[in-house]
């Protein structure tokens, strides 16, 4: 269910977040710099990307709130050869798939995975 957001000059409400409180639900309220602060995540290379970005991982830092598209313009800022593989490259948040609505958190995985064959 998407959260209904509602700014106010002081705080962030949101709408469908009413916490009970003794019988008495009452509104949680977010203050509008924790949704600014910046999101740190570890960034793993696999395959031919080690290759093209001549490092096994890397520490990104993006501007919350974090998903795959501003992921990827930062990676394209850094290692301009990247951005070549981006139709190809499968996004992984703490070891599990995400698409390109994904969000990311501070402290989280991130692995670039691009499609591999075997026999």
């Amino acid at each position: 269910m998407p959260l209904d957001v509602r700014r106010t000059r002081n705080t962030v409400a949101l709408a469908s977040a009413l916490v009970p409180c003794y019988g008495v639900a009452r509104e949680t309220r977010l203050r509008p710099t924790a949704l600014r602060r910046p999101v740190t995540m570890r960034v793993l290379f696999f395959a031919h990307l080690k290759d093209v970005t001549g490092c096994a991982e890397t520490e990104l830092r993006l501007a919350a709130p974090a998903d795959a598209n501003e992921l990827w313009r930062q990676l394209a800022r850094r290692f301009p050869e990247l951005a070549g593989f981006r139709s190809s490259v499968r996004l992984a948040r703490n070891c599990e798939y995400v698409g390109t609505d994904g969000r990311f958190a501070d402290a989280d995985e991130v692995g670039l995975i691009p499609p591999v064959s075997g026999g």
